[in-house]
């Protein structure tokens, strides 16, 4: 079958999950119809007959489209776009002069990579979520978690240190 009778025969597929879309209205329907519909030429072009079904091929392929297209008004309306101004992004080295009880979390911190320390810093001082975080590395959601995790285990070892000991 060729790309155009491909898209033909499953032009009904981007309707059919228009209307399993719930939630609120952030997105015209006519927007989201025709974010599936781009799906669909995409996964007509894309389609290698030698690995399954088109119609499961363009199922997903058209329903990532349209969850994208939703993704992406949901962080328009929050204000966080998908490329951030270098103002936006919370400096991680801006952390405020250190009150002296907490001196030796600021001095263990520092000994983290830098990756780290941003990481611990946006979450815990400047209260980013971990999507937020992911988005500005370009790295997933969960990956944030397991960075964090890294971070926090590698932080408590360095402050179970014997030069970290409190007097």
């Amino acid at each position: 079958m060729q790309n155009e009778e491909l898209i033909t025969k499953w032009y009904y597929i981007p309707e059919a999950l228009l209307r399993r879309i719930r939630g609120p209205a952030l997105v015209d329907p006519d927007d989201l119809l025709q974010a599936g519909r781009l799906g669909l030429v995409k996964a007509a072009l894309k389609f290698d007959r030698r690995k399954g079904e088109f119609s499961t091929y363009a199922y997903f392929a058209c329903w990532s489209q349209m969850l994208e297209l939703l993704e992406r008004e949901r962080k328009a309306r929050q204000g966080w776009g998908s490329d951030y101004a270098l103002d936006e992004i919370p400096d991680y080295r801006a952390i405020p002069e250190p009150d002296p009880d907490y001196k030796p979390l600021y001095r263990a911190m520092n000994r983290l990579p830098a990756r780290l320390q941003k990481i611990l810093h946006w979450r815990f001082w400047a209260g980013l979520t971990m999507q937020q975080i992911g988005e500005m590395l370009h790295i997933c959601k969960e990956r944030v978690r397991q960075l964090q995790v890294q971070a926090l285990k590698k932080l408590r070892a360095i402050l179970m240190a014997p030069e970290y000991a409190v007097a």
